[in-house]
């Protein structure tokens, strides 16, 4: 008698090779023949890794042992592949036996099913792993593909150099003859390094002055300016903004001698910019300064529609000076807004108030415009409001002529020449007749008014007296 042969398929394969096998799949062995068969025995004789466990081998068909199957490991994601060999040894009757052997497995990176520890001629019957030996020497040792110093990577399977891509120096820096650098799998289609959106963490860390806290480091060889640029240079490309954000008590910094200086009281700009920053004393204001050769602050552009100052409830905007409180070069002049009901709105002019006890509050002034050479002086009104546009001088301080500076009452335009010619006197008062003269009396006083010239008083109690006839 003559032992049994021992041939079996891999995955319904008989080829001698190495059999693929994925991660978690389940492999399935199959005995070629049961002829003279009296026991079979499935064994795993070998893996590619060192700490791999043996895989369980579960028998099956009949006699028991005809079929058999193995579950492949999950994925260790080492990319080192997994790989088994497997023997079989079946005998007849009398104990005559014969064994073969096979391989399975994952590949690894490179594509190659890795070499199982014993491995002879299990994936060819006449060179075993001689190919993938070889193949492997070929790759480490004499594959460079390209010309010198090119940047090797990988062509179908084999070494190629990349020709725009060399290294250079003492091999510590890579020279990109044109072309760019790209990262992440949606990148910008512009751009020497081209980045994706939402990239995270794109330059490393570097400690802030000595703590543990990091920062974004960036600095040229000193030998031209090292501007950080938004947007593209000639400005054709549209807005471009520069965000910078930071938790609390983090600090911006900007070093330089002559374009900007910042530290944690303010921003120091050259003669002509100004400067800003948070002002000392534990506040939360902003301040504002400039070093301008005027000494001007300017907010917004000659050209510009409007300028707002905005704040919440509390003093909305202050003006601290020794001279000047607030100019204006506007004729407009300062007004509080419309809006749909304001009878609950207060617009008010308030001197400063004392603090300190038994003492008497500040003046408030309203002062009309100084005149130049023989000009009148400003005139200063209180008038009452119709639509903006139709308005009533209920007292109106003014100066009309040399020697005519009259306080005017309840005329409501403004005073002229034509009311008070020449010769009616300086530094008296002018009261225009009433709309409507008083039938009723007034409560808790007196009405005093005007009629056709003559200066008249009606009392409480209905008299009305001619102080002054026309």
């Amino acid at each position: 008698m003559t032992a049994p042969p021992s041939l079996f398929s891999v995955n319904g394969s008989t080829t001698v090779q190495a059999h693929a096998a994925n991660y978690g799949a389940t492999v399935t062995f199959v005995i070629q023949s049961l002829t003279g068969v009296a026991s079979i025995v499935w064994t795993i004789v070998g893996t590619s890794k060192s700490d791999q466990a043996a895989l369980v081998i579960t028998p099956s068909g009949t006699p028991s042992g005809a079929t058999a199957t193995v579950t492949m490991p999950s994925d260790p994601g080492d990319g080192l592949g997994r790989s088994f060999g497997i023997k079989l040894t079946v005998a007849n009757s009398v104990g005559e036996s014969s064994s073969t052997y096979r391989v399975f497995g994952k590949a690894n990176a490179a594509s190659i099913i890795p070499v199982v520890n014993g491995e002879e001629l299990w994936r060819d019957a006449t060179y075993g792993y001689t190919d993938v030996f070889n193949q492997v020497l070929n790759t480490v040792y004499g594959g460079a593909g390209g010309s010198n110093t090119q940047l090797q990577y990988n062509n179908g399977g084999a070494l190629d150099g990349a020709s725009g891509i060399t290294v250079v120096g003492s091999e510590t820096a890579l020279a990109f003859a044109t072309g760019y650098v790209q990262f992440g799998t949606t990148p910008a289609t512009s751009g020497l390094a081209r980045i994706p959106n939402n990239p995270g963490r794109v330059i490393g860390y570097r400690a802030f002055d000595g703590t543990d806290r990091s920062m974004l480091y960036l600095a040229g060889n000193g030998s031209t300016f090292d501007d950080l640029q938004v947007g593209d240079a000639d400005g054709t490309s549209g807005n471009s903004s520069l965000y910078l954000n930071a938790k609390s008590q983090s600090v911006f910094v900007v070093a330089g001698t002559t374009r900007c200086v910042v530290n944690t009281v303010a921003v120091l700009m050259p003669q002509g910019i100004g400067l800003f920053g948070a002002r000392q004393g534990g506040g939360s204001d902003i301040f504002i300064a400039n070093v301008a050769s005027d000494n001007a602050n300017y907010f917004g552009a000659t050209d510009s529609a409007a300028t707002y100052l905005r704040s919440g409830a509390g003093i909305g905007f202050r003006l601290d000076g020794t001279t000047d409180g607030f100019s204006m070069a506007s004729a407009l002049g300062l007004w509080k807004s419309n809006v749909a009901d304001a009878s609950a709105t207060l617009f008010a002019l308030r001197g400063a108030g004392s603090t300190a006890s038994n003492n008497s509050g500040g003046k408030l002034r309203l002062d009309g415009g100084r005149r130049a050479g023989s000009g009148n002086y400003g005139a200063v009104s209180l008038r009452l409001n119709q639509d903006d546009s139709t308005l009533f001088n209920m007292l109106e301080a003014t100066h009309l002529a040399n020697l005519r500076r009259i306080l005017a009452l309840c005329r409501t335009a403004d005073l002229t020449t034509t009311e008070m010619p020449t010769n009616t006197g300086d530094l008296v008062t002018y009261i225009g007749n009433a709309a409507a003269v008083p039938s009723a009396s007034a409560v808790g006083g007196g009405i005093l008014y005007a009629e056709a010239g003559a200066l008249k008083w009606r009392g409480s109690g209905g008299t009305v007296t001619t102080m002054g006839p026309a």
